[in-house]
């Protein structure tokens, strides 16, 4: 067999674009409602910041005039309108939830349904790889929590986009230099973010083995399967002993990356608060000698705070995006395995009423990635009604012989025919109806 693997960069399939392709096509109508509704709360928390501006200068002009219950009334209503987008902001986020929950969940179906689809079409030989056990277990791994992550940080990172282009044009207005130093407070953080993203990819890549073995030793333990090997022979100390070194190997270098990340963004987090309580001092100084409004002052402190927490949760959530990027890749990397087995685009009908019966013609077959031949040219004829005991020690090939004939592999060497067509010009699903086996194991 030639396995034929996907190409494991992820830039070369953009993943999140193939995912964000598929939510419209499996789930249209509740991908376009959860866009319009992240579009509009992404628009509420500007209408928060301009309406404390607006109820800062009313006051402030209310104060001055002679009579200043004559302002009343245009302060109250700031108030008022202020208070509904906070009620809508708060009642929007259960509402946010609701909706995600709804995409997240039929669309986590489709794709564990690809994924089983997808096993039960590779081919047996897939199986019997390490390589693809691996790949299998991080697609299911993947496909359980994923979907639900990336619908989650594409939607926050819409919303909070939307938000800072407000925010930043609102800063902008009151001083240019407001918005790009912004921007730079936030710069050392992303590229960490990035740069770890990375790193986490690759290790988890490369531990997937060491993954498989610490679930494999702990299901062993807890399993039903084993209870009474575990019990009969005292196995169960060597399987706890085992599973608790696996454990702590991963333990200890996942929290070694951890403790070099968290040391990098102390830093970056740092940097980032020292450049915001400056341009604090500086809206400061402006509203003291007068050249912008007191309610601009207030406009400034709250979107600077917003602004940068904005631009942190942006910066985050395109860090989240290519953290996502990468993972889905392990995804898309199983369900795009092509099977080991080739289908004829126009099979041959399945000769129900067999005539002239199996023939295996000098068969010789190999394992994939093994050098020993399993079976070595066999060659017999089975007629119709005639019943054949095939006996040998173990490992001489029997079981392998049934795989043969029920085409779960193709031959390496020779052919198998039924009525004098090769197995290979049938539809393997069609075919398999003919025989009914069961394995030793």
């Amino acid at each position: 067999m030639t396995s034929r693997r996907s190409n494991a960069n992820p830039s070369s399939h953009r993943p999140i674009s193939r995912m964000l392709g598929l939510l419209m096509v499996y789930a249209p109508r509740q991908s376009i409602l959860y866009l319009v509704f992240s579009i509009f709360r992404g628009i509420l928390p500007l209408i928060q910041l301009v309406l404390f501006k607006w109820i800062v200068d009313s006051i402030v002009l209310a104060v001055e005039m002679p009579d200043p219950t004559v302002g009343l009334p245009a302060v109250m209503g700031y108030v008022i309108a202020a208070g509904v987008t906070y009620w809508l902001l708060v009642s929007s986020t259960t509402v946010d939830n609701w909706l995600r929950q709804l995409l997240v969940q039929r669309f986590t179906d489709h794709l564990q349904d690809k994924i089983h689809r997808k096993s039960i079409t590779v081919g047996l030989a897939y199986y019997e790889n390490s390589e693809f056990r691996d790949s299998l277990h991080r697609a299911q791994r993947e496909a359980l929590t994923r979907p639900a992550r990336l619908i989650q940080e594409a939607g926050s990172l819409f919303q909070n986009t939307i938000s800072l282009i407000g925010v930043a044009g609102l800063l902008i207005n009151v001083h240019w230099l407001l918005g790009p130093a912004l921007v730079l407070a936030s710069l050392p953080d992303v590229f960490l973010r990035l740069h770890f993203s990375r790193r986490w990819y690759k290790w988890e890549r490369s531990r997937t083995q060491e993954e498989r073995r610490a679930r494999y030793s702990s299901w062993v333990l807890t399993s039903t399967y084993y209870a009474k090997e575990l019990l009969l022979y005292g196995l169960g100390d060597l399987f706890s002993e085992r599973f608790r070194e696996q454990r702590q190997k991963l333990r200890e270098e996942k929290l070694d990356l951890v403790s070099r990340q968290s040391k990098f963004e102390l830093v970056a987090k740092l940097f980032s608060a020292s450049v915001i309580l400056g341009l604090y001092a500086f809206v400061s100084w402006h509203a003291v000698v007068g050249s912008i409004t007191l309610g601009a002052l207030v406009l400034v402190i709250h979107g600077l705070a917003r602004g940068g927490s904005m631009l942190q949760r942006v910066l985050a959530g395109i860090a989240a995006m290519y953290q996502n990027n990468l993972f889905l890749s392990n995804l898309f990397e199983f369900i795009d395995r092509e099977s080991s087995l080739s289908t004829p685009a126009k099979p041959a009908p399945i000769p129900y009423r067999i005539t002239k019966g199996l023939t295996v013609e000098n068969v010789s077959f190999r394992y994939p990635n093994r050098s020993d031949w399993a079976l070595r040219d066999v060659s017999f004829e089975l007629k119709p009604s005639e019943v054949l005991a095939v006996i040998g020690t173990n490992g001489s090939g029997k079981t392998t012989l049934v795989k043969l004939l029920t085409r779960l592999y193709d031959p390496t060497e020779g052919r198998i025919t039924l009525d004098g067509r090769d197995l290979r010009d049938y539809d393997p699903d069609e075919l398999r109806r003919l025989y009914s086996v069961i394995f030793q194991d």
